[in-house]
Protein backbone atom coordinates (compact mmCIF):
# COMPACT_ATOMS: atom_id res chain seq x y z
CA UNK A 1 0.00 0.00 0.00
CA UNK A 2 3.18 2.41 -0.41
CA UNK A 3 1.81 4.19 -3.07
CA UNK A 4 -1.50 4.06 -2.19
CA UNK A 5 -2.51 8.06 -1.67
CA UNK A 6 -4.41 8.18 1.78
CA UNK A 7 -6.70 10.90 3.36
CA UNK A 8 -7.53 11.16 6.84
CA UNK A 9 -10.97 13.60 8.09
CA UNK A 10 -11.15 14.22 11.21
CA UNK A 11 -13.92 16.53 12.34
CA UNK A 12 -12.91 18.54 16.23
CA UNK A 13 -14.52 20.60 18.32
CA UNK A 14 -12.63 21.68 21.47
CA UNK A 15 -9.58 18.68 21.52
CA UNK A 16 -6.82 20.86 22.01
CA UNK A 17 -5.38 18.14 23.98
CA UNK A 18 -5.96 15.66 21.52
CA UNK A 19 -4.67 17.47 18.01
CA UNK A 20 -0.63 16.86 18.45
CA UNK A 21 -1.64 12.88 20.02
CA UNK A 22 -3.60 12.58 16.65
CA UNK A 23 -1.17 13.69 14.14
CA UNK A 24 1.66 11.52 16.03
CA UNK A 25 -0.29 8.21 16.02
CA UNK A 26 -1.81 8.53 11.98
CA UNK A 27 1.86 9.60 11.04
CA UNK A 28 3.53 6.57 13.46
CA UNK A 29 0.43 4.00 11.66
CA UNK A 30 1.50 5.34 8.31
CA UNK A 31 5.32 4.94 8.65
CA UNK A 32 4.73 1.21 10.20
CA UNK A 33 2.42 0.39 7.14
CA UNK A 34 5.17 1.84 4.64
CA UNK A 35 2.68 4.93 3.50
CA UNK A 36 4.22 8.26 2.27
CA UNK A 37 1.79 10.08 0.84
CA UNK A 38 -0.77 10.95 3.08
CA UNK A 39 -2.87 13.83 4.21
CA UNK A 40 -4.29 14.44 7.59
CA UNK A 41 -7.35 17.22 7.56
CA UNK A 42 -8.55 18.63 10.75
CA UNK A 43 -12.00 20.22 9.81
CA UNK A 44 -12.28 22.46 13.21
CA UNK A 45 -15.99 23.10 14.15
CA UNK A 46 -16.24 25.64 15.60
CA UNK A 47 -14.18 25.16 18.42
CA UNK A 48 -13.96 27.96 21.20
CA UNK A 49 -10.53 26.63 22.99
CA UNK A 50 -7.06 26.09 22.11
CA UNK A 51 -7.99 23.82 19.28
CA UNK A 52 -7.47 25.54 16.18
CA UNK A 53 -4.31 27.12 17.20
CA UNK A 54 -3.23 23.60 18.01
CA UNK A 55 -3.79 22.69 14.46
CA UNK A 56 -1.72 25.28 12.99
CA UNK A 57 1.07 24.07 14.62
CA UNK A 58 1.15 21.31 13.37
CA UNK A 59 0.32 22.73 9.94
CA UNK A 60 3.42 24.56 10.36
CA UNK A 61 6.23 21.74 11.01
CA UNK A 62 5.34 19.82 7.77
CA UNK A 63 3.14 19.38 4.52
CA UNK A 64 1.16 16.82 6.02
CA UNK A 65 -2.26 18.27 7.86
CA UNK A 66 -4.48 20.70 6.38
CA UNK A 67 -7.30 22.36 8.22
CA UNK A 68 -10.80 23.43 7.31
CA UNK A 69 -12.03 26.09 9.83
CA UNK A 70 -15.49 26.75 9.73
CA UNK A 71 -17.52 29.69 10.60
CA UNK A 72 -19.67 28.14 13.70
CA UNK A 73 -20.39 25.22 15.20
CA UNK A 74 -22.36 23.38 12.20
CA UNK A 75 -22.21 19.94 13.49
CA UNK A 76 -20.39 16.96 13.26
CA UNK A 77 -22.09 15.80 10.16
CA UNK A 78 -21.66 18.63 8.06
CA UNK A 79 -18.05 18.54 9.34
CA UNK A 80 -17.79 15.58 8.01
CA UNK A 81 -19.02 16.55 5.03
CA UNK A 82 -16.94 19.35 4.73
CA UNK A 83 -14.08 17.19 4.80
CA UNK A 84 -15.49 14.76 2.36
CA UNK A 85 -15.56 17.99 0.07
CA UNK A 86 -12.12 19.14 0.11
CA UNK A 87 -10.28 16.01 0.31
CA UNK A 88 -8.10 14.60 -2.48
CA UNK A 89 -7.36 11.00 -2.05
CA UNK A 90 -7.51 7.85 -3.34
CA UNK A 91 -8.53 6.27 -0.22
CA UNK A 92 -10.37 8.24 2.80
CA UNK A 93 -10.37 7.93 6.12
CA UNK A 94 -12.88 9.12 8.68
CA UNK A 95 -12.49 9.07 12.59
CA UNK A 96 -13.03 10.63 15.42
CA UNK A 97 -10.22 13.19 16.20
CA UNK A 98 -10.72 12.22 20.63
CA UNK A 99 -9.08 9.05 19.27
CA UNK A 100 -11.83 6.87 20.09
CA UNK A 101 -11.07 5.39 16.83
CA UNK A 102 -7.56 3.49 16.68
CA UNK A 103 -5.72 4.42 13.63
CA UNK A 104 -3.77 1.07 13.84
CA UNK A 105 -7.28 -0.52 12.88
CA UNK A 106 -7.20 1.37 9.70
CA UNK A 107 -4.74 -1.48 8.72
CA UNK A 108 -7.43 -4.15 8.44
CA UNK A 109 -9.22 -1.93 6.57
CA UNK A 110 -6.83 -1.55 3.93
CA UNK A 111 -5.95 -4.92 3.66
CA UNK A 112 -9.94 -5.67 3.55
CA UNK A 113 -9.97 -3.28 0.66
CA UNK A 114 -7.51 -5.43 -1.20
CA UNK A 115 -9.96 -8.41 -1.49
CA UNK A 116 -11.93 -6.31 -3.81
CA UNK A 117 -14.35 -3.61 -1.66
CA UNK A 118 -14.96 -0.16 -1.79
CA UNK A 119 -16.46 0.55 1.68
CA UNK A 120 -14.73 -1.24 5.04
CA UNK A 121 -16.65 0.59 7.77
CA UNK A 122 -16.16 0.19 11.80
CA UNK A 123 -18.73 -2.25 13.82
CA UNK A 124 -18.00 -1.30 17.56
CA UNK A 125 -17.60 -4.10 19.57
CA UNK A 126 -17.46 -2.96 23.25
CA UNK A 127 -18.55 0.67 23.70
CA UNK A 128 -17.24 3.06 26.59
CA UNK A 129 -21.04 4.46 27.43
CA UNK A 130 -23.17 3.90 30.41
CA UNK A 131 -25.30 0.87 30.15
CA UNK A 132 -28.77 2.96 29.52
CA UNK A 133 -26.63 4.56 26.84
CA UNK A 134 -25.84 1.39 25.50
CA UNK A 135 -29.17 -0.44 25.41
CA UNK A 136 -30.20 2.98 23.17
CA UNK A 137 -27.56 2.39 20.61
CA UNK A 138 -28.68 -1.38 20.31
CA UNK A 139 -32.04 -0.40 19.72
CA UNK A 140 -31.62 2.65 17.68
CA UNK A 141 -29.33 0.65 15.22
CA UNK A 142 -31.96 -2.23 15.09
CA UNK A 143 -35.19 0.07 14.30
CA UNK A 144 -33.01 1.79 12.09
CA UNK A 145 -32.15 -0.87 10.03
CA UNK A 146 -35.69 -2.24 10.40
CA UNK A 147 -37.50 0.85 9.19
CA UNK A 148 -34.48 1.62 6.20
CA UNK A 149 -35.63 0.73 2.54
CA UNK A 150 -32.33 -0.43 2.26
CA UNK A 151 -29.56 -2.44 4.25
CA UNK A 152 -28.14 -0.34 7.15
CA UNK A 153 -25.20 -2.60 9.21
CA UNK A 154 -25.84 -2.63 12.84
CA UNK A 155 -23.45 -0.86 15.20
CA UNK A 156 -21.15 0.72 12.76
CA UNK A 157 -20.33 4.32 13.08
CA UNK A 158 -18.47 6.77 11.04
CA UNK A 159 -15.32 5.60 11.22
CA UNK A 160 -14.70 3.84 7.82
CA UNK A 161 -12.18 3.89 4.74
CA UNK A 162 -13.65 4.59 1.47
CA UNK A 163 -12.81 4.36 -2.16
CA UNK A 164 -12.16 7.97 -4.15
CA UNK A 165 -15.49 7.63 -6.00
CA UNK A 166 -17.49 6.38 -3.61
CA UNK A 167 -16.68 9.74 -1.58
CA UNK A 168 -17.48 11.38 -5.17
CA UNK A 169 -21.07 9.71 -4.81
CA UNK A 170 -21.79 10.76 -1.52
CA UNK A 171 -20.75 14.50 -2.83
CA UNK A 172 -22.82 13.97 -5.38
CA UNK A 173 -26.29 13.80 -3.12
CA UNK A 174 -27.72 17.24 -2.47
CA UNK A 175 -29.61 16.53 0.67
CA UNK A 176 -28.92 19.12 4.01
CA UNK A 177 -30.10 16.91 6.45
CA UNK A 178 -26.80 15.11 6.17
CA UNK A 179 -26.22 11.30 7.71
CA UNK A 180 -23.32 9.95 6.47
CA UNK A 181 -24.09 6.40 7.73
CA UNK A 182 -27.17 6.25 5.79
CA UNK A 183 -25.65 8.16 2.28
CA UNK A 184 -22.85 5.16 2.88
CA UNK A 185 -25.34 2.54 2.44
CA UNK A 186 -27.10 3.94 0.04
CA UNK A 187 -24.43 4.15 -2.34
CA UNK A 188 -23.74 0.83 -2.61
CA UNK A 189 -20.80 -0.52 -4.32
CA UNK A 190 -19.00 -3.36 -2.10
CA UNK A 191 -18.67 -2.94 1.60
CA UNK A 192 -17.62 -4.81 4.71
CA UNK A 193 -17.55 -4.56 8.23
CA UNK A 194 -15.01 -5.04 10.24
CA UNK A 195 -15.08 -5.27 13.92
CA UNK A 196 -13.02 -3.14 16.72
CA UNK A 197 -12.48 -2.17 20.29
CA UNK A 198 -13.46 1.44 20.64
CA UNK A 199 -10.83 2.85 23.11
CA UNK A 200 -11.81 5.39 25.56
CA UNK A 201 -11.65 8.94 25.13
CA UNK A 202 -8.22 10.30 24.93
CA UNK A 203 -9.15 13.78 26.74
CA UNK A 204 -11.80 16.52 26.99
CA UNK A 205 -15.36 15.35 27.00
CA UNK A 206 -18.18 13.79 25.09
CA UNK A 207 -19.95 16.64 22.58
CA UNK A 208 -23.07 14.67 21.62
CA UNK A 209 -25.21 15.16 24.65
CA UNK A 210 -29.06 13.70 24.59
CA UNK A 211 -30.45 16.22 22.23
CA UNK A 212 -27.60 16.22 19.54
CA UNK A 213 -28.11 12.06 19.58
CA UNK A 214 -32.07 12.38 19.43
CA UNK A 215 -31.86 14.63 16.39
CA UNK A 216 -28.79 12.21 14.75
CA UNK A 217 -31.17 8.99 15.17
CA UNK A 218 -34.32 11.33 13.66
CA UNK A 219 -31.82 12.07 10.92
CA UNK A 220 -31.05 8.43 10.29
CA UNK A 221 -35.26 7.01 10.42
CA UNK A 222 -36.68 9.73 8.95
CA UNK A 223 -33.73 10.44 6.49
CA UNK A 224 -33.89 7.18 5.29
CA UNK A 225 -37.31 5.62 5.47
CA UNK A 226 -40.93 6.88 4.69
CA UNK A 227 -41.94 4.08 6.88
CA UNK A 228 -43.14 6.20 9.99
CA UNK A 229 -45.78 7.41 8.28
CA UNK A 230 -47.00 4.42 7.32
CA UNK A 231 -46.83 3.57 10.87
CA UNK A 232 -48.84 6.80 11.81
CA UNK A 233 -51.61 5.73 9.48
CA UNK A 234 -51.58 2.38 11.06
CA UNK A 235 -51.73 3.67 14.76
CA UNK A 236 -54.43 5.88 13.40
CA UNK A 237 -56.41 3.16 12.09
CA UNK A 238 -56.02 0.93 15.22
CA UNK A 239 -56.60 3.69 17.49
CA UNK A 240 -59.95 4.22 16.10
CA UNK A 241 -61.00 0.72 15.74
CA UNK A 242 -60.10 0.24 19.34
CA UNK A 243 -61.93 3.12 20.31
CA UNK A 244 -65.05 2.00 18.05
CA UNK A 245 -65.00 -1.07 20.17
CA UNK A 246 -64.93 1.06 23.67
CA UNK A 247 -67.72 3.18 22.58
CA UNK A 248 -70.25 0.10 21.54
CA UNK A 249 -68.57 -1.49 24.99
CA UNK A 250 -69.79 1.90 26.28
CA UNK A 251 -73.50 1.60 25.42
CA UNK A 252 -73.68 -1.43 26.66
CA UNK A 253 -72.23 -0.93 29.79
CA UNK A 254 -75.04 2.16 29.69
CA UNK A 255 -77.90 0.14 28.60
CA UNK A 256 -77.16 -2.74 31.04
CA UNK A 257 -76.29 -0.24 33.79
CA UNK A 258 -72.72 -2.11 34.59
CA UNK A 259 -70.69 -0.97 37.17
CA UNK A 260 -66.82 -0.78 36.94
CA UNK A 261 -64.99 -0.21 39.79
CA UNK A 262 -68.10 0.77 41.97
CA UNK A 263 -68.90 3.08 39.40
CA UNK A 264 -71.81 2.63 36.91
CA UNK A 265 -72.33 4.96 33.59
CA UNK A 266 -75.31 7.29 35.36
CA UNK A 267 -73.05 8.27 38.88
CA UNK A 268 -71.34 10.73 36.21
CA UNK A 269 -72.98 10.89 32.83
CA UNK A 270 -70.83 11.15 29.72
CA UNK A 271 -67.14 10.45 31.73
CA UNK A 272 -66.34 7.51 30.43
CA UNK A 273 -67.12 7.93 26.72
CA UNK A 274 -65.40 11.56 26.18
CA UNK A 275 -62.31 10.14 28.41
CA UNK A 276 -62.16 7.45 25.74
CA UNK A 277 -62.50 9.69 22.95
CA UNK A 278 -60.15 12.75 23.88
CA UNK A 279 -57.38 10.13 25.34
CA UNK A 280 -57.62 8.26 21.71
CA UNK A 281 -58.16 10.52 19.02
CA UNK A 282 -55.60 13.14 20.94
CA UNK A 283 -52.97 10.64 20.71
CA UNK A 284 -53.43 9.73 16.96
CA UNK A 285 -53.85 13.20 15.82
CA UNK A 286 -50.40 14.42 18.23
CA UNK A 287 -48.54 10.89 16.82
CA UNK A 288 -49.66 11.70 13.17
CA UNK A 289 -48.78 15.41 13.26
CA UNK A 290 -45.33 14.83 15.15
CA UNK A 291 -44.19 12.26 12.49
CA UNK A 292 -45.48 14.78 9.89
CA UNK A 293 -43.71 17.71 11.62
CA UNK A 294 -40.44 15.70 11.20
CA UNK A 295 -40.82 15.17 7.26
CA UNK A 296 -42.37 18.72 6.57
CA UNK A 297 -39.06 20.37 8.65
CA UNK A 298 -37.23 18.72 6.16
CA UNK A 299 -38.53 19.72 3.13
CA UNK A 300 -38.64 23.19 4.50
CA UNK A 301 -34.74 22.81 5.36
CA UNK A 302 -34.06 21.36 1.47
CA UNK A 303 -35.92 24.03 0.06
CA UNK A 304 -34.38 26.65 1.25
CA UNK A 305 -30.86 25.89 -0.12
CA UNK A 306 -28.67 26.79 2.43
CA UNK A 307 -25.15 25.10 2.20
CA UNK A 308 -24.54 22.76 4.92
CA UNK A 309 -21.65 24.30 5.99
CA UNK A 310 -19.65 27.26 5.43
CA UNK A 311 -15.63 27.63 5.48
CA UNK A 312 -13.60 30.73 7.47
CA UNK A 313 -10.71 29.65 6.37
CA UNK A 314 -8.67 27.01 4.49
CA UNK A 315 -4.68 25.68 5.92
CA UNK A 316 -2.46 23.83 3.58
CA UNK A 317 -5.17 22.46 0.95
CA UNK A 318 -5.29 23.04 -2.37
CA UNK A 319 -8.97 22.67 -3.37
Amino acid sequence: MEKVNLGFILPVLNEEESIQRSVSRISKFCQGEGIENYKIIFVDDGSTDGTFQEIEKEVMRGGKVGCIRLSRNFGHQPAICAGLDYIDADYVVIMDGDLQDPPEVVGEFLKKLDEGYDVVYGIRRNRKEPLLLKICYRLYYRVLRRVSQFDMPLDAGDFCVMRKFVVDMINDCEEKNRYLRGLRSYVGFRQAGITYERDARYAGSPKYNFKRLWRLAMDGIVGFSDRPLKIASSLGITFSVVAGIMMVLLVIQRLLAIEIAGYGPKDVPGYASLGVMITFFSGVQLFTIGVMGEYISRIFVESKKRPVYITREVLNLDS
